[in-house]
């Protein structure tokens, strides 16, 4: 019988040992959370500046025909245009849900065309209209503050992805000019939907089912009676209705 070789195992059989893991660098892992936690602090910040928005739209649905009333009655000429300080005056006569910070947001987005007046209603609606124009510039207005709300999140956002870049020894990318204007491109975004004619046409519509929400305002409208010509006239454009 021939003798089996005498041998051990073979050479060069599978290769032994763990790879070896990358070191974690645990500057660049602190420099990491640390910019996470930052952004992600800013956009909670930007999350809680709009957080009247529902509130001031339901409230606005509701009170349509008084807040309509009390632009009317301010308007002295009857031209369809206030001023700003004459749609804050109207606002706080009225009692709505906004805080000083909020107010001052609401002015300012309610003004379309950035020109410093603000056109509730175009003639001849500024007489004959019961609130449908005011509802439709009061959410243009608010889609304003959303839209720019959410371009500034989407800029943090991006901005982080590059700092990460950075921090790992990358070349981030560079900003893109809607990054780099921001603020301007988000406001002339929501200007294009200014067409002051398309927000005060609307007032024809809002003629239609004005009463539920005249009663509804009676109801709620204990807040504006003590103002005075508020009340008579809500009472009176009812009955119109």
């Amino acid at each position: 019988m021939p003798k089996k070789k005498a041998g051990g195992k073979k050479k060069g059989g599978k290769k032994g040992g763990k790879k070896k893991e990358k070191k974690v660098d645990p500057a660049k892992v602190k420099a990491e959370n640390d910019a996470k936690a930052r952004a992600e602090k800013e956009i909670a910040k930007l999350e809680a500046g709009v957080a009247w928005i529902d509130k001031m739209r339901e409230w606005t649905q509701r009170f349509r025909a008084q807040i309509l009333d009390s632009f009317r009655n301010i308007d002295s000429d009857v031209d369809g245009l206030l001023s700003a300080d004459e749609v804050r005056q109207a606002m706080q006569q009225l009692r709505a849900p906004l805080k000083d910070s909020d107010l001052e947001s609401f002015v300012m987005c309610v003004d379309l065309d950035n020109s410093g007046s603000i056109r509730y209603l175009t003639p001849p609606e500024t007489i004959k209209a019961y609130g449908g124009g005011v509802q439709e510039l009061v959410e243009k207005g608010l889609e304003r503050i959303l839209l720019a709300n959410k371009q500034d999140k989407a800029d943090i956002t991006k901005q982080l992805e590059r700092e990460i870049i950075s921090i790992h020894g990358g070349v981030p990318p560079p900003a893109s000019d809607d990054e780099e204007g921001g603020g301007d491109g988000g406001e002339g975004g929501e200007g294009e939907g200014d067409d002051e004619g398309d927000g005060e046409g609307e007032g024809d519509e809002g003629e239609e089912g004005e009463g539920d929400d005249g009663d509804d305002g009676d109801g709620g409208a204990g807040e504006e009676d003590g103002d005075g010509d508020e009340g008579g006239d809500d009472d009176g454009e009812g009955d119109e209705d």
